[in-house]
């Protein structure tokens, strides 16, 4: 990564990267690679590495709450919460699905994450949990879209 004046601020292979988003404020940026998660504070070209051992090549979803907490989806049927200063601060283990994350959203107030993805049979899932990882609902089956 580059900054406008070109010099090398840090360094991620190409094939190593899945996925990089903003947080809502435009204060931190998360940067998902096949070896875990960086993250970046925009005021100060810091960068903080966290290799994790939930975080591979089948992690495909990010989705921040706020500045300072992200969603991480697993493709392998999990979620973990994280912090920017590299906590996890709920457990793939507590938040588990049975199917391949494909998108996680949360509440505007932060309290649930709705993630939701296919099963091996192409059933359509959605499962709400509370920010600290209780399963709170399951949604299985068709659903219809609508705004």
């Amino acid at each position: 990564m580059m900054s406008s004046s070109g010099k090398a601020l840090a360094s991620i292979k190409v094939e190593d990267l899945e996925e990089i988003k903003w947080d809502p404020d435009e204060t931190h940026m998360v940067v998902l690679t096949k070896k875990g998660v960086v993250f970046r504070e925009s005021n100060e070209w810091n960068w903080k590495n966290f290799s994790n051992k939930f975080v591979d090549e089948e992690t495909k979803v990010l989705q921040w709450i706020d500045s300072e907490k992200v969603a991480i989806g697993l493709k392998k049927g999990g979620v973990m919460l994280m912090n920017t200063s590299g906590e996890i601060l709920v457990k793939v283990t507590t938040v588990q699905c049975d199917y391949l994350i494909s998108f996680a959203q949360w509440s505007p107030d932060g309290s649930i994450v709705a993630v939701g993805g296919l099963t091996k049979g192409n059933q359509q899932n959605i499962a709400f949990f509370s920010s600290h990882g209780k399963k709170l609902e399951n949604w299985r089956g068709r659903m219809n879209a609508w705004s």
